[in-house]
């Protein structure tokens, strides 16, 4: 019972600690950063594993060495279809995308939770982190692939994203129109919010 007691107060202790790093700007040491991420993996809890990951790319994102831990972290939030998958995808997106464009770790998150891995990939497109073009055509085949078992609202979702990112790809290949030629059309356009860029990721779930 008292050890217990004594982790979950290591826990919120740590949780208020990681929230005052996120408001500063302060170096974080190594070796704090390893007793935040001990309490993580003994709470496995989501949240924090969000928030330490946000931490890392603040100030390790530089260090390859960090990158299988967020890694790691994903995958667990994948496998238990965490609400933070989408999160983790981002912040792994955004510290070592080449880590995990180049990770087999990527299609088994899709594998355990499209939906999740779908709504970090397109916080990230639409950060400008990842090209529609750079996505890796396994990670799109894979989404539409295993979303189809998932509840209809995950479904919706998953397609909502890869309607948009194809949307996205088409526009970048698209020539410019001359000057003069179609100006109609185009002011028409663009007095238009494009649903694709400003699409709001789960409003299909219902």
């Amino acid at each position: 019972m008292e050890n217990k007691t004594s982790e979950t107060v290591t826990f919120f202790r740590t949780v208020q600690e990681v929230r005052k790093a996120l408001r500063g700007e302060e170096a974080v040491s190594d070796e704090r950063l390893r007793t935040w991420l001990q309490v993580a993996h003994r709470a496995r809890d989501g949240w924090l594993y969000a928030q330490l990951a946000r931490l890392l790319v603040r100030h390790r994102s530089h260090d390859p060495t960090w990158a299988p831990v967020v890694i790691g972290w994903l995958l667990e939030a994948a496998q238990r279809k965490s609400l933070w998958t989408e999160q983790l995808v981002y912040w792994a997106l955004r510290g070592w995308p080449a880590a995990l464009l180049h990770s087999a770790v990527a299609l088994m998150c899709i594998q355990f939770h499209p939906r999740g891995f779908a709504e970090g990939l397109w916080k990230a497109v639409q950060a400008g982190l990842l090209s529609p073009a750079a996505i890796p055509a396994a990670w799109l085949e894979s989404l539409l692939q295993f979303c189809v078992n998932g509840p209809a609202g995950d479904r919706a979702v998953v397609r909502q994203v890869l309607e948009a990112i194809r949307r996205l790809e088409r526009r970048a290949h698209t020539p410019t129109m001359p000057s003069g030629i179609g100006a109609s059309e185009e002011r028409g356009v663009s007095s238009e919010r494009s649903p694709e860029t400003h699409l709001q990721v789960g409003a299909a779930a219902g």
